[in-house]
């Protein structure tokens, strides 16, 4: 069964982008000041300077957190925060972070001093519709005189990464990899049942990159069996498993793991 990985049970919608804010409503935006940007996965805390110093940061309690309360974007990252404290100055203690909210795993690792950081509420998100051939174009947004620009990737278009990838030797030699998928609307597990697909089909791309030879292959469920034959010709020694589920319009990001080959 395809349930939400643990951590990321806040249904973030993944369609809307942090690229301006509606007329009229105040966005609290700033950067990383501190080391801590540097922050790994499982890092419990960052240390935030406002832009505006006027503006404030606010602590909530779990049931606050578990509603989508305090999400922000660092970086690429969105993450909830569930402590404050006030340092002085526009400068906030973030802490009992909830790290690679909405399939965002991939930027943790990613940050570094003068990061942006923008607290994202209801009511500050301005969805903006594109058509498919825009990805990898340069996209501006201007108001009061001010312009920013950033290159459109699509993260939001892409499925998230598989979890939960394994490989296992059979007896006979073969290699059984497995994995399970995640869904763009699927974060929230309500139901007991299967997250929704959320692309037109189910399908996956799997690379094995061995010492002498590839292999690749294109599956349609979350697993794949590979011959003792196919592992042969990749060589002896360190190889490296990669899937990625394959969307309407682009690839996921990797889900990867390294095995030995006799």
């Amino acid at each position: 069964m395809n349930k939400p990985a643990r951590g990321e049970e806040d249904g973030v919608a993944s369609g809307r982008v942090p690229l301006a804010g509606r007329r009229g409503a105040r966005i609290n935006v700033g950067r990383t000041f501190s080391d801590n940007a540097k922050f790994e996965r499982r890092a419990d805390s960052d240390e935030i300077e406002l832009i505006d110093t006027d503006q404030w940061l606010t602590s909530c309690n779990e049931e606050a957190l578990a509603a989508g309360e305090n999400l922000a974007l660092l970086g690429s990252e969105i993450f909830q925060f569930g402590n404050v404290d006030f340092l002085g100055e526009g400068r906030f203690r973030l802490s009992k972070l909830l790290r690679g909210r909405g399939g965002t795993e991939w930027a943790c690792a990613a940050h570094d001093v003068g990061d942006r950081f923008c607290l994202i509420r209801p009511g500050t998100l301005q969805p903006i519709t594109l058509p498919s051939w825009s990805l990898g174009a340069t996209i501006s947004a201007s108001a009061d005189g001010a312009i920013a620009s950033t290159q459109l990737e699509g993260e939001a278009l892409r499925p998230p990464s598989p979890v939960n990838l394994a490989a296992q030797r059979q007896p006979n030699g073969d290699l059984s990899v497995a994995w399970t998928r995640r869904s763009r609307q699927g974060f929230a597990w309500v139901d007991g049942i299967d997250a929704p697909l959320g692309e037109g089909r189910e399908q996956y791309r799997v690379l094995i990159s061995g010492s002498q030879e590839g292999f690749e292959s294109i599956v349609d469920e979350p697993a794949i069996i590979i011959a003792d034959a196919d592992l042969n010709r990749l060589g002896p020694g360190p190889a490296l498993i990669d899937v990625r589920q394959v969307g309407d319009l682009t690839a996921s990001r990797p889900a990867q793991i390294s095995i030995n080959l006799p």
